[in-house]
């Protein structure tokens, strides 16, 4: 092969080389702004709804053989908590960002009665503290004290990018040291998270967690962020995993991220030892309820149940059959949580 041949290819072999940098570099950052930067791409106008309690009736995750009970379930949870929320004092609380500067806000409901238990609950992707207050009510009901918490990137907490439930894990930690330091070792805690929420409190299962952490309730969670990611630039885009996961995991790396491919929820429940109630909604059209069976038959804690919900779309489980979510929510944690 001649100089000149080989000064061809080289050069051949530079400009593939650079045309897929520029691809990972323009794919890669539009993936990470479309989807963890918050107010990007009108991220927060598009994803809100006004009044949403942890779904979306417009979304088309909702099996229509069930829309009108979930409508009316929904008006009357948002009449429930308001009324609760008329009766209580909060206080916003704030704790450091586990490795990072900023802050992060929790929001504490006191029990009417002074009480152990503790009951945090996490809130979902684009969501915040306030979304979790129909679920507070029905906890405040059981004479449980609420610490809702923003993650990173969302409601009144720091943050550039959002966590989808990785880094937040070890902030979830923090927040329940943050309540045995403030309310003492004899304190109960139950970990309860909605969609991202839920996959966070699954990741945190997987930590040294305090012995005080007593279960986890995990409303559809998805099984780790990369599958989750590949199947929704899939369906909505018709597009592949490879260039675009990939792309997006290198820009979120470089840019004072984290590494999509090690969160998993899935790898998280293996090495669990905290009683864990899976809930995932059988219509979900989100999160597939096969990642709730996955996590479920990963999970290596001593205690573990599996609730489908017939006909729940995604973070409607409890909107779409009420009794059998509550009944069987704190019928797997009130012979864990100790006395009152």
């Amino acid at each position: 092969m001649g100089t000149k041949t080989r000064a061809v290819i080289a050069g051949a072999g530079a400009a593939l080389a650079a045309l897929y940098g520029l691809s990972v570099v323009l794919i890669g950052n539009k993936c990470v702004d479309f989807a963890l930067v918050p107010g990007k791409d009108g991220k927060t106008g598009r994803m809100r709804k006004p009044d949403r309690i942890g779904g979306d009736l417009a979304n088309g995750s909702v099996d229509a053989s069930v829309a009108s009970l979930v409508e009316a379930n929904r008006e009357a949870m948002l009449a429930k908590r308001d009324a609760w929320l008329s009766s209580v004092e909060v206080e916003r609380v704030r704790i450091k960002a586990a490795g990072e500067s900023y802050d992060l806000a929790g929001f504490v409901y006191p029990a009417k009665k002074p009480t152990l238990r503790w009951a945090m609950l996490v809130h979902g992707y684009t969501n915040t503290h306030a979304d979790m207050e129909y679920l507070a009510a029905y906890y405040a009901d059981r004479g449980y004290n609420v610490l809702a918490p923003d993650l990173r990137a969302h409601g009144e907490s720091g943050g550039d990018l959002i966590g989808m439930g990785w880094p937040d894990r070890i902030d979830l930690v923090h927040w329940a040291d943050h309540l045995i330091g403030r309310f003492g070792e004899e304190v109960s805690i139950a970990l309860h998270g909605i969609s991202m929420g839920a996959a966070a409190v699954c990741m945190a299962s997987g930590e040294t967690l305090p012995f005080q952490v007593k279960a986890v309730v995990s409303d559809c969670a998805f099984t780790d962020l990369s599958s989750m990611l590949a199947g929704q630039v899939k369906k909505l885009y018709g597009l592949p995993r490879h260039p675009v996961v990939d792309d997006a995991r290198i820009m979120l790396k470089a840019r004072g991220g984290y590494d999509i491919k090690r969160a998993s929820a899935l790898d998280q429940v293996k090495k669990s030892s905290t009683p864990t109630l899976f809930i995932h909604g059988l219509s979900d059209g989100f999160i597939p309820a096969s990642m709730a069976r996955e996590l479920f038959e990963a999970c290596a804690a001593p205690e573990k149940r599996l609730l489908i919900v017939a006909g729940a779309g995604h973070a409607l489980s409890a909107q779409t059959d009420p009794d059998l979510y509550f009944d069987t929510v704190f019928g797997f944690l009130d012979s864990k949580m100790g006395e009152a």
